[in-house]
């Protein structure tokens, strides 16, 4: 223990901390009635709490995951803000670039492992793009942002996952955590009739909108069959667990997303092509089939054969409508994808290398969007994306960074395909082929989002990357998993 934590847990610092903690709260509260700004007086004692938690990082680490599924996004004048998870993660990195600099051979690990070397080159890319950016600021907020989630969410939870036990633990705070999340919702949902058109009201504002909500409790779902698996036949935590699984899957059920829904028999594919080593084959030819698809339809405006009927693209408030609709090309989501993806394309050809600058597309696109594909949102009044990730690098950071991106994608599976089957210890191996096909989730989605920087589902992925370099390591090591049936805690 460091003479700074002696002196933290003296009864003497205790009582002096007990008074200026007091003294501030008090101070706080005042300047708040006097301007009347009244969250002022939470500032002083949460910056307190903050510096008591990141005594020990471990904490910090189980604090944010606690409080992730319960982030809210806020709008503070232009500048955005998902709280309290992105203070506890800016305060992460904070500790994440100390203990890169101070344990370089640690550190080397990981930096040097090749999922966290193409999302570090995508991070330097981000850094490039900046300097020809067409909104400088925006665009440095932007990787700014990006930067806190790579080592906040990659590098502090490698270092501090040193034991299958702290994994273990990070994974059933954030499942109860988030399990606590779907509960609410769905009595909210439920007091509306679980009606399609309530789904959205019913997540907000713990979720952004039914896509993520969607998204995320899917992604969680693979680790929930691994505690399952971890849990003695007739036990009380048998039973906590299947009750766990039917509320998650109730959840998904009633999110109504269509991406949600699709990733659960994907997630049985991506488990089958893993085992049978098949993804190193079929990621390529889907690459080279998707960019063969989009130079089809750019030539001689072949795009326009799918162009929709204005009137006919509504949103539709019945299930059944929406689904058949989406069937026959009258879908409002999809049709407005295409209006955005075209503006993309238009607008990469005129940035084809740097693209417009990270988190720039939105102020960019509409002089560039195609009057035929025009939906009854394309107003864009809640400033959403491209809705797909990769046309979304690519308008914004070019060919360079969509390369990197493609890249990035390929070597998680195909990577992690190949040392998944190099693990020997069973219970690393599950959890192992959970990171991938949580990755999945994420990926699948992406065709269809932009969620490599979103609130919940981002980190989400970067805990994946993390957890995977260190059950390599202590397989490598020949460490047994050593987690027994009916471990909780």
């Amino acid at each position: 223990m460091s003479e700074l934590q002696r002196r933290l847990r003296s009864s003497e610092f205790s009582i002096y901390s007990f008074y200026i903690l007091g003294l501030f709260v008090l101070i706080g509260m005042a300047v708040s009635i006097v301007t009347k700004i009244y969250y002022l007086s939470f500032f002083v004692p949460a910056i307190i709490i903050l510096f008591t938690l990141s005594l020990r990082v471990e904490w910090l680490v189980y604090t944010f995951l606690l409080v992730l599924p319960f982030t809210i996004e806020y709008e503070i004048g232009s500048f955005g803000i998902d709280f309290p998870s992105e203070i506890f993660l800016i305060l992460l990195a904070v500790f994440g670039t100390f203990w890169l600099f101070g344990h370089p051979q640690k550190a080397q690990r990981i930096i040097t492992h090749p999922l966290v070397v193409f999302s570090s080159l995508h991070l330097i890319w981000v850094y490039c793009c900046v300097l020809s950016s067409q909104n400088t600021v925006v665009s440095l907020k932007y990787a700014l942002s990006k930067s806190w989630h790579l080592i906040g969410c990659i590098i502090v939870f490698y270092w501090v996952t040193h034991s299958i036990k702290m994994l273990w633990r990070s994974l059933l705070i954030l499942i109860i955590s988030t399990a606590v999340t779907i509960f609410i919702i769905n009595i909210e949902h439920g007091l509306h009739g679980f009606t399609f058109d309530s789904i959205g009201r019913a997540c907000h504002p713990l979720y952004r909108n039914h896509v993520i909500y969607g998204v995320f409790i899917v992604m969680i779902s693979p680790f929930l069959f691994i505690l399952r698996n971890q849990t003695l036949k007739h036990s009380i935590y048998r039973l906590f667990v299947d009750l766990l699984i039917f509320l998650y899957l109730l959840g998904t059920v009633f999110t109504y997303t269509r991406g949600a829904w699709l990733a659960l028999p994907v997630m049985l594919g991506v488990w089958f092509c893993v085992e049978h080593r098949l993804i190193r084959f079929l990621y390529p030819i889907g690459v080279l089939s998707a960019v063969f698809f989009f130079l089809y339809l750019s030539k001689d405006y072949h795009f326009l054969k799918y162009a929709p009927n204005y009137e006919k693209t509504i949103y539709h408030e019945d299930l059944g409508d929406h689904l058949s609709s989406t069937f026959d090309g009258e879908d409002l989501s999809t049709m407005e994808r295409f209006h955005r993806w075209i503006a993309a394309f238009r607008l990469f050809k005129e940035h084809p290398v740097m693209g417009t600058g990270p988190s720039t597309f939105v102020d960019l696109y509409k002089p560039y969007t195609s009057s035929y594909f025009e939906t009854y949102v394309s107003e864009n009044k809640e400033r959403s994306t491209v809705h797909n990730y990769f046309i979304y690098v690519l308008a914004e950071q070019g060919a360079v960074g969509f390369l990197i991106i493609v890249f990035a994608v390929g070597i998680f599976f195909i990577y992690g395909e190949k040392r998944y089957k190099l693990l020997k210890d069973p219970f690393y191996k599950k959890l192992y082929l959970a990171c991938i096909l949580c990755g999945s989730v994420f990926w699948l989605n992406n065709f269809f989002s932009d969620l490599l920087e979103a609130n919940k589902v981002a980190p989400l992925w970067f805990f994946c990357i993390a957890w995977m370099v260190r059950i390599e390591e202590w397989d490598k090591k020949s460490h047994p998993s050593s987690v027994g049936r009916a471990t909780v805690s």
